[in-house]
């Protein structure tokens, strides 16, 4: 975590796993003060319907599939 306490200001780094599709809000608040927060919406999206983000295999190499109509390799998506 990272703080300017003379700005006000702060920074930390958070993972959220989104189980399902659909939204969320995440709003944070110091101990020290409940009339300070700041929020964020998080949208989760269904991965069967995701054309557009690569998929990567663990060490992030980009993965292809086999087009049998085309007989040629493409880059996979989330959602192949």
């Amino acid at each position: 975590m990272k703080a300017d306490l003379k700005n006000g200001e702060a920074s930390f780094a958070c993972t959220v796993k989104g189980l399902k599709p659909g939204k969320a809000t995440v709003t944070v608040k110091p101990a020290e003060n409940d009339k300070v927060s700041s929020s964020i919406e998080i949208i989760v999206l269904d991965p069967r319907h995701d054309y557009a983000t690569p998929l990567k295999d663990n060490s992030g190499n980009q993965v292809y599939i086999y087009d049998k109509a085309s007989k040629t390799y493409k880059e996979a998506h989330v959602a192949d």
